[in-house]
């Protein structure tokens, strides 16, 4: 059955799942690409290098974000938030850089 995630359910989700899907749009082109990503209550924080994404959201930083979990066809949850992409500088890059790690570092050591 088809319904509506209450703010409680949608923040669970976000702060539960590693990968997302960060979408973008410039001058006729569309691009979707998974990221890793950190959800910490109100901001999301991804690690990109330079290329076609960063080349897009200079352009036009309006993006999309969307996050799922599927346990089966029938039990499925999804969330799509739009935003504005911004890149850090300064302290904040140091700081989203710690907030990733942490985030991943049981992924990364398999205790997870």
């Amino acid at each position: 059955m088809i319904g509506i995630l209450n703010e409680q359910q949608i923040d669970s989700l976000l702060r539960s799942e590693l990968v997302g899907r960060l979408g973008c749009h410039a001058q006729g082109t569309t691009y979707v690409v998974p990221v890793f990503y950190y959800y910490d209550g109100s901001s999301i924080y991804g690690y990109t290098k330079e290329g076609l994404k960063t080349e897009i959201t200079r352009e036009n930083p309006s993006v999309c974000f969307q996050v799922d979990r599927i346990e089966n066809l029938a039990n499925w949850q999804s969330v799509i938030i739009q935003g504005e992409f911004q890149i850090l500088k300064g302290s904040e890059v140091e700081r989203a850089q710690q907030l990733l790690t942490n985030r991943m570092l049981p992924y990364k050591t398999g205790d997870k």
